[in-house]
């Protein structure tokens, strides 16, 4: 079915024009549709005021470890900080997870979303694994979903060569999914995913049509397997060719360890092919593009304050627990400050990240696969109150405590004050004697 008949028909190339351009006046009737590059995969959509984030991973610079088996896996991703704060990028009214890689949808995505906030997902595994996470409100995508007026589509792809799937690691790359956003009167948006070329990528751009087409091109590898696990530089020109019609839009590069291509490389890919710069674009993070019904604006660099707000110091300090249950030193170092202190005492602070963790490591060990989550959280100005549970069972014995196998499962009331983006100080405020009451299987005093 072809459905080019629910927006105009008429296509025109608008002018490149400076940064910070006067905006394309947009024909009668129709609706600019806003695109914005957050940081590698992760973009926003916004249809008639309904802003759609697609792929959310809001951890810092170098917040994990690389993925194992893949190219440089030595270095620590995202290469690169968000361009503007968390609190920035959560505002949508609706997310949309093409697949639970990590790079899509990640540790500090999970912790600083709202758990009432709308998730599609592609099946009802990714929807089980979302809901695990404590969201309330997760919804599988069907081929015409439609929310607040824009019509979704499910599309198919494929993560890796054929080669790759029908491997051991086949089973790892898992289901992807793509989609794309219609509404009468907009512009029709494509989004891939990721995803190789396939026979579902030619399917889903001559069956829509679309006017914007956004490929992820970081031409991702795995160690021992010619080709990628997603598009690349020649993929853009597939698309160029099969849609003359229509914007294509290259991202997900710069942000990803196993990435094999850049910004630098596909805009050299481009100039060299002589491919029209008006309609192949590579956006810098933060950057956005306006489109009405197929005529794109000049494209804007979003500039933001630099101090931190309330909210993003919330979503810092879940991410600094998320760390800690997974005991990640290096993501725990990245969120403090270089002067941080912990009070475990009143007045006994222990200085820097190294020493807080070499402090709390043998109680991490005792307490294998521990949970660690952060139930509530205020915030106001630079101080952050985080009431927290812990739930674990003893695996090794600790200084007067020998009942392996004993449950500790308890709450405590973290104050933290952050500085520049981090934190800075912290106290922990719990029931130790409660505590050592669990872990030697005292029965509670009656009272």
């Amino acid at each position: 079915m072809n459905f080019r008949n629910l927006r105009n028909l008429a296509l025109g190339a608008a002018a490149l024009t400076a940064a910070f351009a006067t905006s394309v006046q947009a024909a009668p009737n129709s609706e600019t549709v806003v695109f914005q590059q957050v940081r590698g995969p992760t973009i926003k959509l916004t249809y008639a005021g309904t802003t759609f984030l697609v792929d959310p991973l809001l951890g810092r610079k170098d917040a994990y470890p690389g993925f194992e088996g893949t190219l440089n896996s030595d270095r620590r991703w995202p290469l690169v900080d968000l361009p503007f704060p968390v609190a920035e990028v959560l505002k949508a009214d609706a997310v949309i997870v093409t697949h639970t890689h990590l790079d899509h949808w990640d540790d500090a995505a999970r912790a600083a979303l709202p758990k009432g906030v709308p998730i599609f997902v592609q099946n009802d595994a990714d929807a089980a694994t979302i809901r695990k996470d404590g969201f309330a409100d997760v919804r599988v995508l069907t081929e015409n979903t439609v929310f607040k007026g824009t019509r979704l589509h499910k599309t198919g792809g494929q993560h890796g060569t054929d080669q790759l799937m029908s491997s051991p690691a086949g089973p790892l790359l898992g289901q992807v999914m793509g989609v794309v956003f219609e509404r009468p009167g907009s512009a029709t948006v494509y989004v891939a995913g990721d995803t190789v070329w396939h026979a579902k990528v030619t399917e889903a751009v001559t069956t829509y049509q679309p006017d914007v087409i956004i490929l992820n091109t970081a031409y991702a590898r795995v160690t021992g397997f010619d080709g990628s696990i997603i598009m690349g530089k020649e993929d853009l020109r597939r698309a160029y060719d099969l849609a003359p019609g229509a914007k294509i839009i290259g991202t997900h590069m710069d942000t990803v360890n196993h990435a094999a291509q850049t910004r630098s490389d596909l805009r050299e890919y481009i100039a060299a092919s002589q491919m029209d710069p008006q309609r192949v674009l590579v956006p810098a993070d933060g950057e956005t593009y306006r489109f009405a019904d197929g005529h794109q604006t000049a494209p804007t660099a979003v500039a933001h304050k630099a101090q931190t707000s309330a909210e993003e110091n919330k979503a810092i300090v879940r991410e600094f627990f998320a760390a800690v249950e997974r005991q990640d030193f290096e993501a725990i170092a990245s969120l403090t400050h270089k002067e941080f202190m912990f009070y475990p005492q009143l007045n006994q602070p222990i200085r820097g990240a190294a020493a807080f963790f070499e402090s709390e490591k043998p109680g991490f060990a005792a307490f294998k696969g521990f949970k660690f989550p952060v139930e509530r959280i205020v915030a106001e100005n630079d101080q952050v109150a985080a009431y927290i549970m812990f739930d674990g069972v003893q695996s090794s014995p600790l200084p007067g405590l020998p009942n392996v196998g004993a449950r500790l499962h308890n709450s405590m009331l973290m104050l933290l004050r952050l500085s520049d983006g981090k934190i800075i100080e912290m106290r922990p405020h719990y029931d130790r004697e409660e505590n050592r009451r669990q872990l030697l299987g005292k029965p509670p005093e009656k009272h």
